[in-house]
């Protein structure tokens, strides 16, 4: 391994190998770096390394918003390097765990994979195994999402480093044509798996979730998946149409090329308007269907389970779909099976491997009532800021009592931070509205605190007022992740700053509908800590946290920014 980059944790492992966040030293950044073993490298032909260096040659040089950047392909003794662009969010099998998207929602998805799809075949490439596993969502400040394309390449550079075929793929996705055959793989194959996709997006699932291989491969050739319409009535004719036009089991039947779907995609205007919202782009209200709780297994690749770390990364291995319920009996009484053990099941389906287990219905009513979960809003701490030219007030996060930790130091606040190294706990930051953060002057002059970590030092300075959008109910969310071998309270701690504004802290539960919500009222300018205290903590289970602004004077000067957040045992 080269000493450029400095491992900082594993994230997990796939039958490719091992997956890292690491910091490029030589340019100061985090990136996801894997790598693939192979001893044996130095005893290849010559054949072999101009193959592999033009086939990694191509997929380096491939730039594109909607595809991950990769920075580097090198060899080593042990094997080969994959360096990767970092970038944090959520990959779509995460998302579709809480049940489908919005048709706006699929409907931009489809036009960014779709991009990505067309100026990899513009390469004379082909993708070949993408799926909710291969694709990351990223929050846009304008609102929605933007996709991103994780693994491309991925595959072919295990399978010939390692000499073997290494697929790592969702079974159900995949173009029935490259079950026996991977070689006719080619733009038609990419755009069925694109399909499903969109399929799987919208319906909340997949019919064939429950078949086996060759099963799942019959009924893609024989033409047997339900219309979608069926499990999303609401859904625009057109758009419907287009999908399952991507879906065909018969390549013959599907576009020839990016370029037609491209073609005929641009056609459809969608009559829905889309949200501004980030984070509520996705949001779902449907009448189909309701989905069917399933886990399926259908050809996974072995691989050990990836930490439940603050970002993922390319591939860490298949997240099969879940099926919709047919509108029949026997669908209704699968449902009503698996809503009883939907408790146990749950945190399973919020990630694609699971890291701790949630109680189930086997659990009798008054255990479930005594160690149900509970949360309380602590004191807040209000942090006077020092007037100009004094001493900044000094927030330190001691490493011992402190579980986890995320400072922001970037511009958004988000888009840079720092880390607790072995912190297992904060996940997904991520603005919540359409405001754009900002920073005037001189970073050591402005900071309004300085916040020490450990050894770094830290002054975050990003804020927001109406001048950039800032509006009622707008801020920032995290989701706290307990891991498998949490034990106890928690006190999860926002650091606001904040100029006459108040905070409306809202809290959700994994299994509960309706979240809980607290107020802070503020006076003046400063920075408040606001300690939400969990009770009977779950390991494995997730809680999202909101922190949303509230002027106390909509015509007047207001501002807010987040500095960080904190979680400690209590």
């Amino acid at each position: 391994m080269s000493d450029r980059y400095n491992i900082i944790k594993l994230i997990g492992k796939d039958a490719a190998g091992g997956v890292y966040l690491a910091e490029d030293t030589r340019l100061n950044r985090k990136v996801i770096f894997r790598h693939i073993d192979a001893p044996d490298l130095d005893q290849r032909s010559e054949s072999w390394r101009e193959e592999f260096s033009n086939y990694s040659g191509k997929i380096c040089a491939l730039q594109h918003p909607n595809l991950v950047t990769i920075y580097d392909v090198t060899e080593d003794e042990d094997g080969v390097s994959i360096v990767t662009q970092f970038s944090q969010g959520e990959l779509l099998a995460e998302r579709l765990s809480s049940g489908p998207l919005r048709q706006v929602g699929v409907f931009n998805m489809a036009g960014d994979l779709l991009e990505a799809i067309h100026a990899i075949h513009e390469a004379g490439l082909y993708h070949g195994s993408l799926y909710a596993g291969s694709v990351k969502r990223l929050p846009r400040a304008s609102g929605g999402h933007r996709y991103l394309i994780m693994d491309l390449g991925l595959n072919t550079v295990a399978s010939m480093v390692k000499g073997e075929k290494i697929q790592i793929q969702d079974p159900i996705l995949l173009a029935p044509e490259l079950h026996d055959d991977p070689s006719q793989l080619d733009a038609k194959s990419d755009l069925f798996m694109l399909g499903h996709l969109c399929y799987t997006a919208l319906a909340g699932g997949h019919p064939f979730a429950e078949y086996d291989v060759e099963r799942c491969k019959k009924a893609h050739l024989e033409g047997e998946l339900p219309h979608l319409s069926k499990f999303a009535p609401k859904a625009q004719k057109d758009f419907v149409d287009w999908i399952m036009g991507l879906c065909v089991g018969d390549r013959a039947k599907r576009p020839e090329s990016s370029d037609e779907a491209m073609a005929s995609y641009h056609e459809i205007t969608l009559e829905e308007s889309a949200p501004n919202v980030p984070g509520l782009t996705q949001a779902v209200e449907v009448s189909a269907p309701k989905l069917k709780t399933a886990l399926v297994t259908a050809s996974k690749p072995k691989a050990s389970a990836p930490d439940r770390s603050k970002i993922t990364t390319s591939i860490t291995e298949s997240s099969p779909s879940q099926p919709p319920t047919p509108k029949s009996k026997k669908g209704l009484i699968i449902a009503i099976l698996s809503a009883l053990i939907i408790v146990g099941l749950a945190v399973g389906l919020s990630r694609r491997s699971t890291d701790g287990d949630s109680p189930t219905s086997a659990q009798s009513k008054k255990g479930a009532k005594k160690m149900a979960e509970t949360v309380r809003l602590g004191t807040p701490n209000f942090i006077k800021t020092a007037p100009e030219n004094k001493k900044r007030p000094r927030i330190v996060f001691d490493p011992e009592k402190s579980l986890d930790w995320l400072i922001a130091r970037g511009v958004p606040a988000l888009s840079g931070t720092v880390d607790k190294k072995d912190g297992n706990y904060i996940k997904y930051p991520s603005a919540v509205g359409t405001f754009k953060e900002v920073f005037k002057g001189n970073r050591k002059k402005e900071a309004v605190a300085r916040y020490q970590a450990g050894k770094k030092k830290v002054l975050p300075v990003a804020y927001v007022d109406q001048k950039g959008g800032l509006s009622d109910g707008d801020g920032w969310e995290v989701t706290i992740y307990p891991p498998k071998n949490h034990k106890g309270d928690l006190r999860v701690s926002f650091y606001l700053f904040y100029k006459n504004v108040d905070f409306e802290m809202e809290v959700k539960f994994q299994n509960r509908n309706t979240p809980e919500v607290f107020s802070v009222k503020t006076n003046g300018e400063g920075v408040v800590q606001i300690p939400i205290e969990f009770k009977n903590v779950k390991a494995g289970a997730f809680y999202q946290i909101k922190a949303l602004v509230k002027p106390q004077n909509k015509k007047g000067e207001y501002k807010a920014g987040i500095h960080a957040v904190q979680v400690e045992s209590l």
